[in-house]
């Protein structure tokens, strides 16, 4: 009995895993702006479609203690994929706000080029004012196709 219990669970897991969607792209303009909640270190949840290319999730993450008066080096994580063929560049850039919409600081990560028809992973690593780093609440997300 216990066998047939646990092909059960095994199975109604199967299925729920199969059964979740993939997540819904929205279509954006090319170039594609939009204003994101920031959250140093987690994911920011982008899910837009631009000319073909898909952007899943972008992440800020500092590599030291955010100092004010010090400027930090941070990671900045894309994933993505691009569902049409032909290869593009991606030209983002990150601004920063805070709560009440006040510009702090301009974050231009270096240009990448995705392939078609595949997922991808873009990493690159800026320098950030502390200050602005630890004022930030917002960022808005520019990206434009080339």
């Amino acid at each position: 009995m216990r066998g047939v219990v646990m092909l059960a669970v095994f199975a109604s897991s199967a299925l729920f895993g199969w059964a979740q969607e993939e997540p819904q792209y929205k279509p954006g303009e090319n170039p594609y702006q939009d204003e994101f909640v920031l959250k140093l270190g987690e994911p920011i949840a982008l899910y837009v479609e631009i000319d073909g290319t898909r952007f899943a999730e972008l992440t800020i993450t500092p590599q030291g203690n955010v100092e004010p008066g010090k400027n930090v080096k941070c990671q900045v994580v894309m994933t993505g994929a691009r569902v049409a063929s032909g290869r593009v560049e991606v030209l983002p850039v990150l601004l920063l706000e805070d709560q009440n919409g006040k510009s702090l600081d301009r974050l231009t990560p270096a240009p990448f080029k995705v392939r078609g028809e595949r997922p991808f992973e873009y990493k690159d690593t800026i320098t950030a004012s502390g200050d602005s780093l630890a004022a930030a609440t917002k960022v808005w997300v520019y990206l434009e196709i080339r």
